[in-house]
């Protein structure tokens, strides 16, 4: 039985009449990451570490598919989209030198040289215009709009002739486009020659603008990092400042036609706005430390008339790429930690994670679904067991059950993005000069699960482990899984133990399955801290579900287990089981 306040296990069958004391736990599948608390009082089926192990429901664990690479890149990745333009879905990505290109069946096509855009990932932002033009606000260099071979319909300017609204003409090298209908003059008027000037031709103003492969240089004037559409209109965020289109323009900004400029003014907006949302019937301004809300379900013409209500004034975030609306609930990353925000409600959601023992990105972030299951996929960098190596991987918040897990690639993750569409749900991550898709490669990808420490509601008892296994489901491909006793003692080191010869018989499945192996006879010094190996398995032949026994025969006060597949397949876990006896007592 469990002495008090520690979490019951599982599942524990015990014969007191046994003189041995040998005792079975049954742990129902896996839980996410609990590293907050002593790993010996954490429930049975939390874990103190895991990697590329995902729920596909409460307790059932599925190992995840190796990436695989969509494209080679010239430059590092920093942020990119890939949605519907007209019709057509369309990769757009950013480079860590400023250029810009697209990617089609494998191929990067470069549309804009080195330093087009900002080097740095939080200054830019990518949003959808009517499904017509990706626009690009830059906090650098202005704002820019793209759609793949993109060549105005552009004529002559002619005299004394009526013109309306998203008429195109052109001069020279330059395009203008017409954001107030009229009559032309009779002669024609000086054109300019920056984008985003503006021209009067008699009762006509023409807007300047540039293309080059589809890239549109609207207003280098204009600058801002955030950027949403929202009843029609484009809104900008920088600084303290918000620009805002005229109604049904992405280009025209000019205050004869709606469009205009406002001030945040409220005190508790520390620095600057971090990033706007569109939030149910409002616009959410998210702060350094605030969140306000620009107010009502028609966004007025004049700004004064806006109704602006502070949220929070504790609560916000200087990592934009961090900030996600999900089904009306915000989610953001801070100096404190994780949160969603709910109407006006915002609650920490990070309470079974250490977040000392990580740092925060500046990395495209993104909530994307995998095994039916909503994820908020965060870049972090921290020290990986996995590859004993500190660099990127993505701390995999499950939103459905509100538990923790870690994916880790084996190479330094710059950034995430999840498309959205009928025909593409896949998952890009964004790696050093590549893309990658997540499931699909070949390659072997390692996995692990470290349990919680096992004393079974003994801990001042003297025990031994003599077999471990787990219900494997297979999914796809061959598991080659080992398993690592981590043993503690309240003594200090524990006397030498001898591992069973595994060249016999691994698996079990009503009959017994033979399994070829070189693994030859293992003895274990057990000590404090100190990782067994235990059993590598390489096995032939696989049925469609199978029991792992691992016998062990390892002594201690205390026991954790580490669960590894090295290998391209994935499988599911559901249940693990541990038998043990019981010893003298060691104080």
């Amino acid at each position: 039985m469990a002495q008090q306040g520690q979490p019951k296990v599982s599942q524990i069958q015990m014969n007191k009449k046994d003189p041995m004391k040998g005792l079975t736990i049954t742990i129902q599948g896996y839980s996410g990451i609990n590293n907050t608390q002593p790993p010996d009082l954490i429930p049975d089926n939390a874990v103190q570490d895991i990697y590329n192990f995902l729920p596909i429901g409460n307790g059932t664990v599925r190992k995840l598919q190796p990436p695989s690479l969509v494209a080679t890149l010239p430059n590092n990745p920093l942020v990119m989209t890939n949605d519907i333009l007209n019709g057509t879905l369309v990769m757009f990505v950013i480079l860590a030198d400023g250029s810009a290109g697209t990617i089609s069946s494998g191929t990067y096509t470069q549309i804009a040289p080195a330093n087009t855009f900002s080097t740095v990932a939080s200054n830019i932002q990518i949003t959808n215009w009517q499904n017509q033009f990706f626009i690009i606000t830059d906090n650098t260099k202005g704002l820019f709009a793209f759609a793949p071979s993109y060549t105005p319909s552009a004529s002559a300017w002619t005299a004394s002739k009526s013109y309306v609204v998203g008429n195109i003409i052109v001069n020279g090298s330059y395009y203008y486009w017409c954001i107030t209908a009229g009559t032309s003059g009779s002669s024609a008027p000086t054109y300019p020659t920056t984008a985003g000037q503006t021209v009067a031709d008699n009762t006509v103003v023409w807007q300047c603008f540039t293309v080059s492969n589809g890239l549109l240089t609207l207003h280098p004037d204009i600058k801002g990092n955030t950027i949403i559409v929202y009843q029609g209109r484009v809104f900008i965020g920088g600084g303290r400042n918000i620009q805002y289109s005229a109604p049904t323009s992405f280009l025209d900004f000019t205050t004869t036609n709606g469009g205009g400029t406002f001030l945040i003014s409220s005190p508790d907006l520390k620095q600057e706005i971090i990033k706007l949302i569109a939030y149910m019937n409002n616009i959410y301004v998210i702060g350094d430390h605030a969140v306000i809300a620009i107010t009502g379900t028609t966004i007025n013409n004049d700004p004064s008339l806006w109704y602006i209500q502070e949220i929070f004034n504790t609560t916000g975030s200087i990592y934009p790429n961090s900030i996600i609306n999900f089904n009306n609930t915000i989610y953001l990353v801070n100096e404190y930690g994780i949160y969603q925000i709910v109407s006006s409600q915002s609650q920490k959601i990070d309470y079974m994670v250490d977040i000392t023992k990580f740092n925060w990105t500046s990395g495209q972030s993104d909530i994307a679904q995998i095994n039916n299951l909503n994820f908020y996929l965060l870049p972090i960098q921290k020290y990986s067991i996995l590859y004993a190596q500190t660099y990127n991987i993505l701390l995999a918040y499950c939103v459905d059950l509100q538990q923790y897990f870690q994916i880790d690639l084996g190479f330094n993750i710059i950034g995430v993005y999840a498309t959205r569409s009928i025909t593409d749900h896949s998952i890009y991550i964004l790696a050093q000069n590549s893309i990658y898709k997540l499931g699909g490669g070949i390659s072997n990808i390692k996995g692990l699960i470290r349990t919680k420490n096992f004393d079974f509601g003994y801990p001042f008892l003297y025990k031994t482990v003599r077999n471990t296994s787990f219900n494997l489901i297979p999914y796809s491909g061959t598991p080659n899984i080992s398993l690592t006793a981590n043993l503690t003692s309240l003594t200090g080191t524990s006397p030498s133990q001898a591992g069973t010869n595994m060249n016999s018989l691994h698996y079990v499945n009503d009959l017994s399955i033979a399994v070829s192996t070189t693994t030859t006879p293992l003895y274990l010094l057990p000590q404090n801290g100190v990782n067994i190996p235990l059993l590598i398995n390489i096995n032939t032949a696989i049925p469609t579900s199978y029991l792992p026994v691992f016998y062990l025969n390892v002594s201690g006060n205390a026991f954790s287990f580490d669960i590894v597949d090295n290998s391209s397949a994935s499988f599911d876990i559901i249940q693990t089981y541990i038998r043990a006896n019981l010893g003298r007592s060691v104080v």
